[in-house]
């Protein structure tokens, strides 16, 4: 009896321990990591208390050690942590408050997981899935970190001022650190507002959430928002307007000596009523944590007029402004199925040389982008042709530029193609006519409408699940 209750309790510890020793999701870093998690990085284990050392992250024949931070290392790259390959941590001494942080590829594009790692495990390994999960395994613990849900729809339907207000107040408090904040907010916006800020980017896949997102955080050289609070808030409420007033306590991890780190403002906001009789978020401007370095003051009831008139006429514009663009896109698309419109000599391009998202940096898969790895290229005059290791993708873009500083794009999306002039960098491309397009599944032949002089760079350029892949010549 006593070796069973030996056993039994021996047995119980061994799965207490492995229970407890299994790292925790996080839903963000900790404040002294978060700078650490930027562009072009897969990965950052950070120790806040600065105790950790040795850190050694691996992934492939690519490593980081040895970092002048205490406790901090980072390993970068052009591309997260795809499907089927294993990010290696170790480590010495970690204190209970250490993360690491992945950003890894799922279905629905890259994002990044938080691991907490209270037991400090000396080792931590992370194998990313098909499905967009992670597999974490410590020495002593395992967790299977499924992959991010699909956003789910957010209806906004608050027929009274009061509710509105409180609902738009929930998401300012985690706007810093939650995408369904950002949603929540971007399906608050009056409609015509929301359309300012859905076509705000060059690239409309990535709309409001994205583009409220950059008015948030800035793009670079500011001091980076970490949190906001609201403090209360009362309501004016006359024919269909309602101003929100509010104290904001907005903090921040500086970017020059002199930023603040902490900037209480009363805010106030513009509500307004719609057609249907919803409450809706006229003016977003006072909520943002940059504005208010900027604007410290409350905005005045003609201001925030001001504002949404504004906002509500840029937005307008811009919805009628895409229709135009489409209709004349559409008008000047052609197919692509067209004979040979030029011949032009091609001579061999390197294999295995795409490269990920605009870098110089290689894509760790080559096969898998073989598609848009070019093996002989060709470019003179107003013809260009271009051959692939792999049938091209469905939709791709050449980039074309010359020594005369001519450049185009041409994009073809399931065997349509259209060229759109570039040259100017501080006017929106310019649509041409008269392109002439054959193409079959590795090989690519364009008549121009403009004639290239000198020597021609030509960029394939293709995008998957958010990241894009191209190979580059020179001909």
């Amino acid at each position: 009896m006593l070796r069973s209750l030996l056993a039994f309790a021996a047995a119980s510890l061994a799965l207490s321990a492995s229970a407890a020793a299994a790292p925790v999701v996080r839903s963000q870093l900790p404040a002294a990591c978060a700078p650490w998690a930027g562009n072009y990085v897969i990965a950052v284990s950070c120790d806040p208390l600065r105790q950790a050392r040795a850190i050694r992250l691996q992934l492939g024949a690519a490593h980081a050690e040895g970092s002048k931070n205490a406790g901090i290392e980072q390993l970068g790259g052009a591309e997260p942590l795809l499907p089927g390959e294993t990010l290696m941590l170790t480590w010495t001494r970690p204190s209970a408050r250490a993360v690491l942080a992945v950003y890894a590829m799922a279905p629905r594009g890259p994002h990044w997981v938080v691991l907490a790692l209270p037991d400090a495990p000396p080792r931590v390994d992370v194998i990313a899935q098909s499905d967009g999960s992670l597999q974490v395994t410590t020495p002593t613990g395992q967790l299977t970190v499924p992959p991010p849900p699909a956003p789910a729809d957010i209806q906004w339907q608050p027929r009274t001022a009061h509710e509105a207000a409180a609902r738009l107040l929930a998401a300012v408090d985690r706007m810093e650190r939650s995408e369904m904040a950002r949603r929540t907010l971007c399906a608050a916006l009056d409609r015509d507002v929301f359309s300012l800020y859905d076509l705000a980017l060059d690239d409309p896949e990535y709309g409001c959430p994205s583009a409220l997102e950059l008015r948030i955080f800035g793009d670079e050289d500011v001091p980076r928002p970490t949190s906001t609070v609201h403090h209360g808030f009362a309501l004016a409420v006359s024919r269909g307007r309602a101003t929100l007033a509010t104290r904001l306590t907005h903090r921040y991890d500086p970017y020059a000596p002199d930023d603040k780190r902490r900037l209480v403002v009363r805010a106030r906001i513009l509500l307004v009523r719609d057609a249907s009789g919803v409450w809706r978020l006229g003016t977003v401007e006072p909520l943002l944590p940059l504005v208010a370095v900027d604007h410290p003051s409350p905005f005045t009831d003609a201001e925030l007029q001001h504002i949404y008139r504004w906002d509500v006429t840029v937005g307008r514009k811009s919805v009628a402004h895409q229709a135009h663009r489409q209709a004349q896109r559409q008008a000047a698309s052609v197919a692509s199925s067209a004979q040979a419109p030029c011949a032009v000599a091609m001579s061999r391009d390197g294999q295995g040389d795409v490269t990920a998202q605009g870098s110089d940096e290689r894509a760790r898969d080559q096969a898998a982008h073989a598609g848009v790895d070019m093996v002989s290229v060709g470019a003179a005059g107003r013809c260009v042709g271009l051959r692939t290791r792999e049938p091209l993708p469905a939709s791709f873009t050449v980039q074309l530029h010359d020594t005369a500083y001519h450049e185009l794009v041409v994009t073809v999306t399931d065997g349509r193609a259209v060229v759109e002039d570039t040259s100017n960098g501080n006017e929106e491309p310019k649509i041409l006519k008269g392109l002439v397009a054959h193409l079959e599944a590795d090989t690519l032949v364009l008549a121009l409408p403009v004639s290239f002089t000198g020597r021609t760079t030509v960029l394939l350029d293709t995008e998957r699940a958010g990241l894009s892949y191209d190979d580059e010549a020179t001909r």
